[in-house]
């Protein structure tokens, strides 16, 4: 399955970081799938003042990289969701 996207930009991003439904949007999870890998220490993240997630660029791009290899969805092969 091939995905297109566009790179994302430190100016695009509000400046506390993408809240967990933005990022679970963008790399195509269920945002329960993102709580889980932050809780197992497998995505960081920032909380604001009301207590919401606010992930970081480099922390999205790190795991679309290990995500999307190669252009397709590496759900199943050995990586960030199976650590």
């Amino acid at each position: 399955m091939r995905i297109r996207q566009r790179r994302l930009k430190a100016e695009d991003l509000p400046p506390l970081g993408l809240r967990i439904g933005e990022v679970a949007r963008r790399l195509h999870l269920h945002p329960s799938t993102i709580r889980r890998l932050e809780q197992k220490g497998l995505i960081h993240c920032r909380r604001d003042w009301t207590g919401a997630r606010r992930f970081a660029l480099e922390e999205l791009l790190r795991v679309e990289e290990e995500l999307f290899k190669n252009g397709k969805v590496t759900h199943s092969s050995p990586g960030i969701l199976e650590r």
